[in-house]
């Protein structure tokens, strides 16, 4: 292997990290930007779409995190990676309104609507469950950082 090779390798190996930090940046502003949308949105949808919306942010704040993990499986971190802890802020966020959303409209709760509320106590158990998931994530990364929980 001749040394241009070894240089071009391991220039490879940069880009790929750089790129790796810069879409965990990526999804991270974009995570952030979609807790404002739904704050924006929360009373103007329907119930339907309210649900859809708030799995969708779950979702993907759990791929983040798991982007997170992995990342610092193949090669760690420049730093430690905090925008961890605001995607679980704003998750908590949205499920403790999500929480005061059902508890307050329990009433109105009729069997046209029955599939409807199933869908959003559904969508909030499973965002209770994806912000454990982050929550163990932010516990990996913390402890290989030596950082206090």
């Amino acid at each position: 292997m001749s040394d241009n090779s070894l240089h071009t390798h391991t220039s490879r190996e940069s880009c790929i990290d750089r790129d790796r930090d810069d879409r965990i940046a990526d999804m991270a502003d974009r995570q952030a930007r979609f807790s404002g949308y739904i704050d924006r949105w929360w009373d103007d949808v329907s119930v339907r779409q309210l649900a859809g919306v708030l799995a969708v942010h779950g979702r993907t704040a759990v791929r983040l995190g798991q982007f997170l993990r992995d990342r610092r499986g193949v090669g760690g971190f420049g730093e430690p990676p905090m925008c961890i802890d605001e995607v679980i802020a704003d998750l908590n966020d949205n499920l403790d309104r999500l929480s005061r959303h059902i508890d307050e409209r329990w009433d109105e709760l009729d069997s046209g609507r029955v599939k409807l509320w199933c869908r959003l106590v559904t969508v909030y158990s499973q965002n209770c469950v994806r912000l454990g998931q982050l929550m163990g994530v932010r516990r990996a990364v913390r402890e290989e950082w030596g950082i206090e929980l």
